[in-house]
């Protein structure tokens, strides 16, 4: 059977009653309650202010699990300093000719990263989600519906599955491929999965980014997305000093893990990119030292068959 590996450099999250990963470890190995209260979405800070004004709910969760990934992978020096020395040699190889730049005078701050978040290096990305933005889905049929049909060029651009990550795109000036993913309720299985295959065939970093955003009426009585859930993992193909855990990944039939937890649990049922969450358990228990061997788990995926992950300490 094939084995995906990967291990773990850092994480994001963001959802109902879960601020951040600290807080969401915490909960998830019981040593703080959870409540379920509404997802806050802070504006994406790193954004250029009129991208940021026209950033819809979906783009925010996405940008809040992935732009905590990147500060705790830039709050490792030894990670910092190998990527800011890549980062140097690819802005000399960027910078161009003096013709050049006097031919073009945007070429340099093209090339130029945004404060705080392209520092790393190219950073390859996988965005998953079960079905994108549904509010400006709904929002497009109600002016279609309308007697006025003009669609605003925002609310188009908008309307497209991989918006999330050509924001990032411009947040970070970050080149590195970028692949969308939509599989439904198997989305962050999908992701995942897809993630691995790119480390096992390429030997790169990757971070993977899956989130939902909840429907309105009447989308959501047929698509019920019980909350907006985000979550990021920074992935990489060698152990390192900064390493949190290492994944064996593998296909199996067997039935996917639960928690105990009522509220948690009705969270990954209720959302797809919160199937996430048994990981995010065994995770956390390793970061906290509660256990000492290898963790197992099954992580929900398609209705004939489940991934079974190892999540062994480093």
């Amino acid at each position: 059977m094939t084995v995906l590996s990967a291990y773990v450099e850092a994480i994001g999250v963001r959802g109902p009653g879960l601020a951040d990963w600290p807080s969401t470890a915490d909960i998830l190995r019981g040593a703080a309650s959870y409540d379920n209260v509404p997802t806050e979405l802070p504006p994406p800070g790193q954004l250029p202010p009129a991208e940021r004004r026209r950033a819809v709910p979906v783009v925010r969760i996405a940008f809040a699990a992935a732009e905590e990934a990147m500060r705790m992978l830039r709050a490792r020096p030894e990670l910092a300093r190998q990527d800011a020395s890549e980062a140097e040699s690819r802005a000399e190889s960027q910078a161009g000719s003096p013709a050049e730049l006097q031919s073009d005078p945007h070429r340099e701050s093209r090339n130029t990263p945004r404060d705080g978040l392209a520092d790393e290096g190219p950073l390859p990305t996988v965005f998953a989600s079960s079905g994108g933005d549904g509010l400006n889905y709904h929002q497009i049929c109600e002016t279609l519906a309308s007697d006025d049909k003009k669609i605003s060029p925002t609310r188009f651009h908008n309307s497209v599955h991989n918006a999330p990550s050509g924001y990032w795109s411009i947040a970070t000036r970050d080149m590195a491929s970028s692949n969308v993913l939509c599989a439904h309720d198997a989305s962050f299985g999908a992701g995942l999965l897809d993630a691995l295959a790119q480390i096992v065939c390429e030997g790169t970093r990757v971070m993977l980014v899956a989130y939902e955003s909840d429907y309105p009426e009447p989308l959501h009585s047929v698509r019920p997305l019980s909350a907006t859930f985000g979550v990021a993992l920074v992935l990489a193909a060698e152990r390192s000093a900064q390493t949190l855990a290492r994944l064996d990944v593998t296909l199996t039939d067997a039935r996917p893990d639960t928690l105990a937890d009522p509220g948690l649990e009705s969270l990954r049922r209720g959302v797809p990119s919160a199937r996430s969450l048994p990981l995010l358990a065994a995770l956390a228990a390793l970061a906290a030292g509660d256990t000492r061997g290898p963790v197992e788990r099954v992580i929900e995926y398609q209705p004939d068959g489940a991934l079974h992950v190892t999540v062994r300490p480093c």
